[in-house]
Formats: structure tokens, C-alpha cells, sequence
């Protein structure tokens, strides 16, 4: 199908000049999480090098949220992420419209506010207005301070609000110990968003708009919405299941810090003593973080040669 749809839509125009592109998602990839940021990064180059154009540019649109049935809550909000990823493709840009959205139907009416903001990266990345705000608040680095998270954003320059002037919401914080993520007390504080919730004394980990129903109220002073995002580090336990469903089928028996890493090999967690008799698979479950606070994750799992962890 992909090629019978390129075949019949893209290589007949290839021919012409090419000044840019707009991309509205179809929501069918919605499941796809971090694979998404993979696929675009492919789409882009491949469409680049069709037409020897340079890096021209490539503006899409954050699908709108929706119900999608009886699927996890947190589908959606992966695929946000993934498409917020995209971003550090040289010479893209995304435009956010969770606020303008409809619950009830998968396309949501209000198209001409969609395409003022695809129009704002364009007119001040492709034709050097440059001195105007063109994207929403964009997740920056996280500092932890305490019993408290700092969330600071790009495109907040003239400071942060809500558009219903009530306390930031949508957002979530995770704490070392008991682990679960509950709902935070937000403040705006200039560029940045402080979070906080009883009972979290050590916060490791946070998420924005993580519901596929989420229309958060944050906003930049210019009116633009801010994207989903999470950023920290999930205790293991927790990431498992949320992650990876297939998790419940495994028991954790290494926990390593690599960042830690020595000579001798001393394990944040070591459960190989409690492994009894054989097992027929083992997994890596590989938590990747950036110095800004970005994560990834890596999950491997294969059938085991020996029942001896050793």
C-alpha cells in the first residue's frame, strides 16, 4: 500500500519545484509511539532527496484528541511525544491543537485555527518574521529541587498563563519511593512551571497531558498551547508497566545503573537468588536519558539458552 500510495500521489509531482511541506497526521499511526519519530525522520529525508532541494521545510500538525475506543489512556500521549521528537529533525515544525479539538469526532472541525499556527512556523521559518512567537511552550529540562520539580520551556519568553486563568493542570509527578504517578500542584513561575504534590517528598519524574482525552490549560502569553511530554526517571517497576504490557509476564531480577558503572558490577537491585528452577525467555529493558531530562526506552526480549542467570 505505501508504495501503490506514493506511486499515485507523490512521484507524479516530484517533477515541480518544491518550497515546502505541511503534513496533517492521519490518525491511524496514533499507536505507533517512539516508532513514529523513526518513520518521520525517514518520510522527510526520503521526500528531501526526491526533489535535491535541500532541507526544505516541513511543518505538521499534533493530531487532536480523541476517544479511540476502549485503548489505554496513555496510547495517545506516546504518540504525542513521538511527534514533539520530530521536532529535532533539522527545519520542522509543529503546530499543537489539543485546545481546539472535539471529543466526539476524530476530525475536528476548527481547520482554519489549524492553519494559522502552521502558517506562524512558516512565516517565521521559511520567511524570516522572526521576531514574532510562533509555536507553543515546548518542554526544555526539568531541575529537581527538593520536594519540587522546575519545568522549564522554550517559546515562553514572554511568560506563561493559562487560558482560563485557574493553576496549571495536566500535569503529573512520580515519586523515588512509592512510586505511581499522582496528580501535581502546579505555579507558574516566568518560563517555567513549579510541581509539587503531598506526599512526594523525592519527585524523580514527570508527564504532561498524558491522557488521550487531554486538553491542558497551559499556554504561552501569544495564546499557544503547550505540547504533551515526560521527562525524569521512572522507577523500573513502574516504567514495566506502563511501557510494556507483555512486562506482566516477566519478574525483575537486575537493576543496573550504568552511569555508576565500575569495575566490579554492584546491582541497584539483585533478585537472582529468589530465580528458581527454569525459564524459557529472558528481557533487557534499557532506560536511555538525555542531560535535559529526555528519555527513551529499548525492550528485548528473547528466548533464554540456559536457566542459569549466571
Amino acid at each position: 500500500q505505501p508504495t501503490v500510495l506514493y506511486n499515485a500521489m507523490i512521484h507524479p509531482i516530484v517533477p515541480y519545484a518544491m518550497r515546502g511541506a505541511i503534513w496533517y497526521q492521519g490518525e491511524s499511526n496514533h499507536g505507533e509511539g517512539p516508532l513514529y519519530t523513526e518513520k518521520m525522520k525517514a518520510l522527510i529525508q526520503g521526500w528531501r532527496s526526491l526533489w535535491t532541494a535541500g532541507d526544505f521545510p516541513f511543518y505538521y500538525v499534533q493530531i487532536a484528541p480523541y476517544r479511540y475506543g476502549d485503548e489505554v489512556p496513555a496510547v495517545l500521549a506516546r504518540f504525542w511525544d513521538a511527534q514533539r521528537r520530530a521536532l529535532e529533525i533539522p527545519h520542522t515544525g509543529m503546530a499543537v491543537i489539543h485546545d481546539v479539538g472535539n471529543m466526539d469526532d476524530i476530525h475536528p472541525k476548527n481547520k482554519q485555527e489549524v492553519g494559522r499556527r502552521l502558517a506562524l512556523w512558516a512565516l517565521a521559518g521559511t520567511y524570516g518574521f522572526d521576531d514574532m512567537e510562533y509555536s507553543g511552550p515546548l518542554f526544555r529540562d526539568m531541575r529537581i529541587r527538593g520536594h519540587e520539580i522546575y519545568i522549564r520551556f522554550e517559546h515562553a519568553r514572554s511568560g506563561l498563563t493559562t487560558r482560563d486563568q485557574l493553576p496549571p493542570d495536566g500535569f503529573e509527578i512520580i515519586d523515588a519511593e512509592s512510586g505511581g504517578y499522582v496528580e501535581a500542584v502546579a505555579r507558574i513561575k516566568g518560563d517555567s512551571v513549579v510541581l509539587s504534590a503531598p506526599g512526594v517528598d523525592h519527585p524523580i519524574a514527570v508527564r504532561f497531558a498524558w491522557h488521550k482525552l487531554a486538553s491542558p490549560n497551559l499556554m504561552n502569553v501569544e495564546g499557544l498551547p503547550a505540547s504533551a511530554f515526560r521527562a525524569g526517571h521512572e522507577p523500573v517497576r513502574d516504567l514495566l508497566e506502563m511501557e510494556i504490557p507483555e512486562a506482566a509476564e516477566y519478574r525483575l531480577v537486575y537493576d543496573l545503573d550504568l552511569a555508576h558503572l565500575d569495575a566490579e558490577i554492584h546491582y541497584d537491585a539483585d533478585h537472582s537468588s529468589e530465580i528458581t528452577g527454569p525459564f524459557d525467555r529472558i528481557a533487557y529493558f534499557v532506560e536511555l536519558a538525555s542531560s535535559s531530562g529526555e528519555v527513551r526506552y529499548v525492550f528485548v526480549s528473547m528466548a533464554a539458552f540456559t536457566d542459569d542467570l549466571q
